[in-house]
């Protein structure tokens, strides 16, 4: 939340002063953002329809998690489990020529 405290059709400018993540708000078992809103409010918390001319800065960052390492470990034994399978398909079935 920013105080509006300048004046009519005045700039509205917020700095990250102690330039830390204070503002960060973090998502969890997200795969995929599919759209993102954005929605302007007054100090009586009405919806202001019609903002225009503003400058907004976004900063996406993504995270490895623990998770994502297990599930590369997990494709890494599957695809060895299929390659024995393979060899071992060809021990027991040998292709007739």
């Amino acid at each position: 939340m920013k105080p509006i405290d300048v004046a009519s059709n005045g700039l509205l400018k917020y700095n990250n002063e102690d330039g830390g993540d204070s503002f960060q708000y973090r998502l969890a078992n997200i795969e995929q953002i599919t759209y993102f809103e954005l929605t302007v409010h007054n100090q009586d918390d009405e919806f202001i329809p019609s903002f225009s001319d503003y400058i907004l800065l976004l900063q996406f960052i993504r995270h490895s998690t623990q998770e994502d390492k297990t599930h590369t470990i997990l494709e890494s034994i599957l695809d060895y489990i299929k390659q024995m399978y393979l060899i071992i398909s060809q021990i027991v079935f040998p292709p007739s020529y």
